[in-house]
């Protein structure tokens, strides 16, 4: 979830906009100023304020999303048949 001041915009953009603080290719563009992005597939995320200077700045998040986490949790290994112990 973003909120932001009407001072401010949300773009989401892929690495390059935002390395270069550009939203010319932005897949998301929101002013409302409570804007919330689902993070639904893994990848990387890039949000940046569409103000080239508030982002030159540094308001713009990279986001790493991982895959969710397999049912049982990580490093969970299945009962041997049979009781085992």
């Amino acid at each position: 979830m973003f909120q932001y001041s009407k001072y401010h915009t949300l773009s989401e953009v892929d690495e390059a906009g935002y390395r270069n603080c550009s939203t010319a290719s932005a897949v998301l563009s929101s002013s409302d100023g409570n804007t919330t992005v689902a993070l639904t597939a893994p990848g990387d995320r890039y949000f940046v304020c569409g103000n080239e200077l508030h982002c030159l700045g540094g308001m713009r998040l990279h986001v790493p999303v991982s895959e969710p986490a397999s049912p049982g949790g990580a490093g969970a290994t299945p009962a041997s048949p049979g009781g085992g112990g």
